[in-house]
């Protein structure tokens, strides 16, 4: 009987929660408002799945869940922030991010992806783009 209560109170909390992000998403359209929400960690710790149990009730006129792959030669040689930038919600949108450009701090150095270089560059500009972005 203990569990049957845990489970449905987890339950009903994840349903207000759910309520919770309609409404914000609802604000969101009303006043043309923009949100980034950043999903990181390691490969198969469960990101995926969160998102989707995040956008399950969702309105998907108004969110974009971004994935962004390994980046081509092309954007290689540009500015390490532009590909997600390129990808930044427009008026009353909400953008999830599976993975974001903290990757240049965390994994890439790991697995040579990026250079010293890179990653000291990014590491001392990385503040400065996200005051920007407000």
């Amino acid at each position: 009987m203990k569990k049957l209560i845990s489970v449905i109170k987890t339950w009903t909390l994840q349903l207000q929660n759910q309520a919770e992000l309609i409404k914000m998403q609802k604000h969101l359209e009303k006043t043309k408002k923009k949100v980034i929400v950043l999903f990181d960690g390691r490969d198969a710790s469960g990101k995926g799945g969160t998102l989707r149990r995040v956008t399950r009730y969702m309105n998907e006129k108004h969110y974009r869940v971004v994935a962004l792959g390994k980046p081509s030669y092309h954007q290689k040689t540009e500015l390490h922030m532009k590909r997600y930038i390129e990808q930044f919600p427009h008026a009353g949108e909400l953008v999830l991010f599976d993975r974001s450009w903290y990757n240049r701090a965390i994994v890439e150095p790991i697995f040579n992806f990026c250079s010293k270089d890179q990653y000291n560059k990014f590491i001392k500009s990385v503040n400065t783009y996200e005051r920007n972005f407000l």
